[in-house]
């Protein structure tokens, strides 16, 4: 809701907008960047009131389609973005770090990614060293990072 509130009022104050502009000459894509908070923020509102509707009314229906509405696109992100776009790297990198998680059910969910695939420039950190493919470095725990602080999860 927080993005959502913020988005609207960076829309409507043009004073605000102007002086983010004026600091950096970067920031002429600042209405596209408050669009795309928008839209994230409608989406994260109806999903948080679909998912309360479903508690509430203890429809496991709705909870099963929020549930699988969430896997299906954190796991897009997982195949598609993660390694290519920066915001989705960082942000799927706090989650698991975070949720102390490796993917969106394991670290299986990685062997097919463009990450494991096609990134050739990016530093082995995963799985198996014998081409079985790679995870990201956030899929490491404490442990391993203090064990194996660059080949965390190479077998």
């Amino acid at each position: 809701m927080a993005v959502l509130v913020v988005s609207i009022w960076l829309l409507l104050d043009r004073d605000v907008a102007q002086h983010m502009i004026e600091l950096d000459a970067r920031l002429q894509e600042f209405y596209v960047t408050v669009y795309i908070l928008l839209a994230v923020g409608i989406v994260m509102s109806l999903l948080g009131f679909m998912g309360c509707c479903g508690a509430l009314r203890k429809s496991k229906c709705l909870l099963i389609a929020v549930k699988q509405y969430i896997e299906k696109s954190m796991y897009e992100t997982v195949l598609s973005h993660y390694g290519r776009n920066n915001p989705y790297t960082e942000t799927f990198d706090t989650i698991q770090r975070g949720l102390k998680c490796c993917g969106v059910k394991s670290y299986t969910d990685w062997l097919q990614s463009y990450y494991s695939t096609k990134a050739e420039d990016l530093p082995e950190l995963g799985v198996g060293a014998g081409n079985v493919g790679r995870v990201p470095l956030s899929c490491c725990s404490d442990l391993g990072l203090r064990e194996h602080d660059v080949n965390c999860g190479v077998t």
